[in-house]
This record gives C-alpha cells, structure tokens and sequence, in this order.
C-alpha cells in the first residue's frame, strides 16, 4: 500500500502543452482542490502561454476528493479563464463527474464539457476550436 501526502510526486500538479497546442492539466492525486490550487494553475498557464494567449485546456481529475466553493468560482474568472479557449475535464468518479456539474452554476466564459475518456475530450476540444475559429 502506498500512501501520498501533500508535496509528494503523487500531490505534484503538472501542466505542459502538447505538440498540438493543448494544455493539459493533471492535478496528481490531490485529495481537495483549492483557491490556492487553480491560482498555481493560472500561473503554470501563464508561464507556458504568456500573457495573452488562449489554449484549449484538457483538465484530469485523478480521483480528488473535492472542490471548494472558492476553487469553481476562482476557475471560471482572471487570472484562470484569461488562458482558457475551451475546456474538457476527464472525469474518472461520479464525485468528479458532479463536481463538474458546478460549472452550470458559476458558467465559465469559455466552452467546457467533462468526459468519461481522453480520446472524446480531444475530439470535443478539436471540434471547440474550430468553431471558434483556432483550429489546432
């Protein structure tokens, strides 16, 4: 059995863009996302970006085990949404498939819809894209 505490590689958030322009962010097995949290990830996009770039974000869940109230609201205003073209969250658990449900209530300025795979988050991201006309 292994056991993860806050700081270790299991905690780590890495975020990267792919070679096809899409940022992905992978909270590790973070146990609660925080304000604090989608700051570090507003400030990851940013450093990737710049200041005045959007990307489409594909976002993993990893089995987190909640949300503050503050996080949704931080995650759908600046500094966080400045970065965001549109967004597709993995979710893997129905906690994170309701949690994704609080994007209804905050409404994002950016397209965002949670997906059960990868392969259909990416599909929805392409097509999103080039709707808004920036095909990747």
């Amino acid at each position: 059995m292994s056991s993860s505490t806050p700081g270790s590689a299991a905690h780590q958030l890495s975020v990267f863009l792919d070679n096809s322009g899409v940022v992905h962010l992978n909270q590790g097995h973070y146990q609660k996302i925080t304000r604090e949290r989608v700051i570090e990830m507003a400030h990851r996009n940013r450093d990737i970006l710049g200041y005045d770039r959007k990307a489409p974000m594909l976002i993993y869940g990893n089995n987190i085990l909640g949300l503050d109230y503050q996080a949704a609201r931080e995650s759908t205003h600046s500094p966080f949404a400045d970065h965001c073209l549109c967004m597709a969250a993995v979710v893997q658990t129905r906690l994170e498939e309701y949690l994704s449900h609080l994007y209804e209530i905050h409404r994002p300025p950016f397209p965002f819809k949670a997906f059960r795979n990868q392969e259909a988050a990416i599909v929805w991201l392409n097509k999103k894209c080039k709707e808004l006309g920036q095909p990747l």
